[in-house]
């Protein structure tokens, strides 16, 4: 006989019940309570769970969350009235939407098949145009609930973030509602997101808008050799490793489906928030005598305050396309180095080491090794990361300040905070 107990007229249902009716695993439902997200109506006595109807609504909506990718962490935060008629009917239009989507692209998914076979038996041989279609729409799909695979799942994730987060500092609701974002008005898009799937469809939801986009990418689109500069015009594409294979993704997407965007490369980032080679090397060399730097991996820091100054300034013209945007080289000297000893032009680590102890007053050694000799194997890094710079004279913006400049900015920052003090410097 089912255990379902009718107490004041409200149905109870066993955890294994609940979860059978559901089409759930009971390990999932106990660990949805473990996670403060669905926490039975009651418990029997000795501790077991009892559901009611009602609460199959909760559930329905933390699936549903979870299918438009949200993390527990997120979901957890969420008003979810299971009561309230209008907020389920609001989660099934969101189903509806998705449905009406998957719908569309399982046409596409068809329409690929019938022009695969149809090719194959006109001309009794593959169509490997025809069949790479049908893979790329097929992975595609498999990846949505994962991938942000497509701009409605992200709107509906707006919209849910705005109307039911306890949270209202999250990125989604700060960007689409305190801006009150209109046709017409611009985005500074920061974000590097989910790779290649998610530009795209962060670059979906621009063109929906008509807004520009900037997109921050990395050298680590070109193959890291040679001693050239590299131009942001220059389609030599050959990326080093998966991150660079990313970046170049969403680099693309961007590309081929907007017309007003600006990409903009750069690289050795430091800035005030998080981990940053600066950080480090103070920290090292606060605590060794002597620190080796790899000194033939070659181009310039960029220093986020520097960098957000500029795309500012970009973001109210109509001067769109790539860019490269590091802070600017010291200038070429016969010796190499300036009055203060620091490398003028391009950079080694080992140089910008050197430049960083110079500044903090540190007196550790800084001895040059070959990335070989380092040992660095881990992860395939540029030798040449020297980035052109001069397409942005070219359309009269401000290059950004000589990084020599910025480090002393940056480092006065630090000193603010109390890092040095925490070091004991």
């Amino acid at each position: 006989m089912r255990f379902i107990k009718i107490i004041n007229m409200i149905k109870y249902y066993t955890s294994g019940e609940f979860a059978e009716k559901a089409h759930v695993s009971i390990r999932t439902i106990r660990y949805y309570d473990q996670k403060n997200l669905l926490k039975p109506a009651a418990r029997a006595k000795g501790g077991a769970r009892r559901y009611t109807d009602q609460d199959f609504a909760k559930l329905q909506q933390i699936l549903l969350l979870k299918y438009l990718s949200f993390s527990l962490s997120e979901i957890r935060e969420m008003t979810i009235g299971s009561g309230d008629a209008q907020v389920l009917l609001n989660s099934l239009q969101i189903q509806k939407r998705l449905a009406e989507e998957r719908l569309e692209e399982m046409k596409n998914v068809i329409a690929a098949i019938d022009s695969t076979s149809q090719a194959l038996k006109s001309n009794q041989q593959v169509d490997w145009s025809q069949m790479l279609k049908l893979i790329h729409l097929t992975a595609m799909d498999q990846s949505l609930s994962l991938q942000y695979k497509n701009a409605t799942n992200i709107s509906a994730r707006i919209r849910l973030h705005r109307d039911y987060s306890l949270n209202q500092e999250g990125w989604f609701p700060w960007l689409f509602s305190n801006l009150h974002l209109k046709p017409g008005m611009k985005i500074l898009e920061l974000g590097a997101g989910n790779g290649a799937l998610w530009s795209q469809n962060i670059a979906n939801v621009a063109k929906k808008l008509d807004v520009p986009m900037v997109y921050l990418s990395t050298d680590y689109v070109f193959d890291g050799q040679g001693t050239t500069p590299w131009k942001p015009d220059f389609k030599g594409y050959k990326p080093m490793n998966v991150y660079g294979e990313t970046k170049l993704g969403g680099e693309e997407a961007v590309a081929n489906t907007l017309d007003k965007y600006f990409i903009v490369r750069i690289a050795w980032v430091f800035g005030v928030n998080g981990h940053n080679f600066i950080k480090t090397m103070l920290k090292v060399g606060a605590n060794h005598d002597e620190v080796k730097v790899v000194n033939d991996q070659i181009g310039t820091p960029t220093y986020t305050f520097d960098l957000s100054r500029l795309l500012v300034d970009m973001i109210e013209t109509d001067k769109y396309g790539y860019y490269h945007a590091t802070n600017s080289e010291l200038p070429e000297t016969d010796s190499g180095y300036d009055e203060n000893g620091t490398k003028t032009g391009y950079v080694s680590w080992y140089d910008f080491t050197k430049e960083i102890y110079r500044q903090a007053g540190y007196d550790t050694k800084v001895m040059p090794v070959t990335t070989a000799e380092y040992g660095l194997s881990k992860a395939v890094r540029p030798f040449n990361s020297r980035l052109d710079k001069s397409k942005l004279v070219e359309n009269g913006f401000k290059p950004l300040p000589v990084w020599p400049d910025a480090v002393s900015r940056y480092l006065g920052i630090l000193k603010k905070q109390g890092f040095f003090d925490e070091l004991g410097k």
